[in-house]
């Protein structure tokens, strides 16, 4: 027993490495690219490949080499979306609230983190492996499609708007 635990957790550690492989290109393709490019278009278009397309083609069950290849391709724009909101956010913020604004984000999307998994694993046990996929993808693909759809969203682009400041000069 403790040999099949050590084999699973080097098979994790090399799908880790090989996931990190795979999604490298996106945040140096990025960091080169990613002065010239305009944010929301950016934003909206990795976000909208980067999501759903991944879990549909899981769910096509492919073999290795094309599951590879896939994840290659559409995690690409991974490496886009904390950039662009890091941007906006030191654009966006007062710098005497940054600390504060920042700490909120972050914490607000590391409590997301156990909700997904929590849903994710009441509906495997409600509706099966096949439609609990096809069903997240089905969200994903809703949450991707906001930048499109709302026009707050291409606010991504305009230039530095401060707010007044808080502190009275």
């Amino acid at each position: 027993m403790r040999g099949a635990c050590w084999a699973a957790a080097w098979r994790s550690v090399r799908w880790r490495r090989l996931s990190a492989l795979v999604r490298s290109p996106g945040p140096l393709l990025f960091s080169w690219l990613g002065p010239w490019l305009p944010r929301w278009q950016t934003f909206a278009l990795c976000f909208l490949l980067a999501g759903a397309p991944r879990l549909v083609v899981g769910l096509l069950r492919p073999s290795l080499v094309i599951m590879v290849i896939a994840t290659f391709v559409l995690s690409v724009g991974f490496g886009t979306l904390n950039p662009i909101i890091d941007t906006v956010l030191y654009v966006r913020v007062l710098p005497e609230l940054r600390a504060r604004v920042f700490a909120v984000v972050n914490a607000c999307v590391l409590a997301c983190v156990p909700v997904g998994a929590l849903a994710m694993g009441v509906l495997v046990d409600g509706v099966g492996w096949f439609g609990a996929i096809l069903a997240w993808a089905a969200l994903y693909l809703a949450a991707t499609l906001c930048p499109l759809v709302f026009r707050g969203w291409r606010e991504l682009n305009a230039e530095q708007v401060r707010p007044p400041s808080l502190v009275n000069s």
